[in-house]
Protein backbone atom coordinates (compact mmCIF):
# COMPACT_ATOMS: atom_id res chain seq x y z
CA UNK A 1 0.00 0.00 0.00
CA UNK A 2 1.40 3.41 -0.93
CA UNK A 3 1.81 6.28 1.52
CA UNK A 4 -1.02 8.15 -0.20
CA UNK A 5 -3.33 5.13 0.20
CA UNK A 6 -2.38 4.82 3.88
CA UNK A 7 -3.14 8.50 4.50
CA UNK A 8 -6.44 8.24 2.61
CA UNK A 9 -7.49 5.23 4.68
CA UNK A 10 -6.53 7.15 7.82
CA UNK A 11 -8.91 9.98 6.91
CA UNK A 12 -11.73 7.45 7.19
CA UNK A 13 -10.64 6.10 10.57
CA UNK A 14 -11.54 7.48 13.98
CA UNK A 15 -9.36 5.02 15.88
CA UNK A 16 -5.86 6.20 15.00
CA UNK A 17 -3.10 6.73 17.52
CA UNK A 18 -3.42 10.41 18.43
CA UNK A 19 -1.00 13.01 19.73
CA UNK A 20 -2.86 15.98 21.21
CA UNK A 21 -0.73 19.14 21.26
CA UNK A 22 -3.30 21.90 21.31
CA UNK A 23 -2.94 22.52 25.07
CA UNK A 24 0.85 23.02 25.04
CA UNK A 25 2.10 26.39 26.15
CA UNK A 26 5.50 26.86 24.50
CA UNK A 27 7.35 25.95 21.33
CA UNK A 28 10.13 24.30 23.37
CA UNK A 29 7.56 22.07 25.01
CA UNK A 30 6.06 21.33 21.59
CA UNK A 31 9.32 20.05 20.10
CA UNK A 32 10.03 17.76 23.01
CA UNK A 33 6.52 16.33 23.29
CA UNK A 34 5.97 16.01 19.54
CA UNK A 35 9.18 14.12 18.85
CA UNK A 36 8.86 11.78 21.83
CA UNK A 37 5.20 11.02 21.08
CA UNK A 38 5.89 10.47 17.37
CA UNK A 39 8.71 8.10 18.22
CA UNK A 40 6.48 6.16 20.64
CA UNK A 41 3.79 5.73 17.96
CA UNK A 42 6.43 4.76 15.38
CA UNK A 43 7.91 2.18 17.78
CA UNK A 44 4.44 0.70 18.34
CA UNK A 45 4.35 -0.27 14.67
CA UNK A 46 1.45 1.97 13.69
CA UNK A 47 1.87 3.15 10.08
CA UNK A 48 0.07 6.44 10.68
CA UNK A 49 -1.12 8.76 13.47
CA UNK A 50 -3.15 11.91 13.93
CA UNK A 51 -1.67 15.03 15.50
CA UNK A 52 -4.16 17.49 16.92
CA UNK A 53 -2.86 21.04 17.07
CA UNK A 54 -6.14 22.95 17.03
CA UNK A 55 -7.14 25.80 14.74
CA UNK A 56 -6.31 28.96 16.70
CA UNK A 57 -4.02 31.56 15.13
CA UNK A 58 -1.97 29.07 13.11
CA UNK A 59 1.21 29.43 15.15
CA UNK A 60 1.08 25.91 16.57
CA UNK A 61 0.10 24.32 13.26
CA UNK A 62 3.02 26.06 11.54
CA UNK A 63 5.44 24.80 14.20
CA UNK A 64 4.06 21.26 13.90
CA UNK A 65 4.42 21.29 10.11
CA UNK A 66 7.96 22.61 10.35
CA UNK A 67 8.92 19.86 12.80
CA UNK A 68 7.25 17.15 10.73
CA UNK A 69 9.09 18.27 7.61
CA UNK A 70 12.45 17.73 9.31
CA UNK A 71 11.67 14.54 11.24
CA UNK A 72 13.44 11.52 9.68
CA UNK A 73 10.77 8.96 10.69
CA UNK A 74 7.99 10.93 8.96
CA UNK A 75 7.48 9.84 5.36
CA UNK A 76 4.61 12.17 4.57
CA UNK A 77 2.05 14.32 6.34
CA UNK A 78 -1.15 16.03 5.28
CA UNK A 79 -3.48 18.50 6.92
CA UNK A 80 -6.98 17.23 7.59
CA UNK A 81 -9.99 19.12 6.27
CA UNK A 82 -10.90 20.33 9.76
CA UNK A 83 -7.75 22.47 9.80
CA UNK A 84 -7.00 21.48 13.38
CA UNK A 85 -5.11 18.25 12.80
CA UNK A 86 -2.53 16.52 10.63
CA UNK A 87 -2.17 12.90 9.54
CA UNK A 88 1.37 11.53 9.65
CA UNK A 89 2.72 8.46 7.83
CA UNK A 90 5.93 6.86 9.03
CA UNK A 91 8.97 5.57 7.13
Amino acid sequence: MSTDEILFAATLSQSLPTVDLHTLGSSLQLESVLHSELYAVYQSGAPVCRIIHGVGTGTLSNLVRKELSSNPIVTKWQAEDSGGSVLVAFA
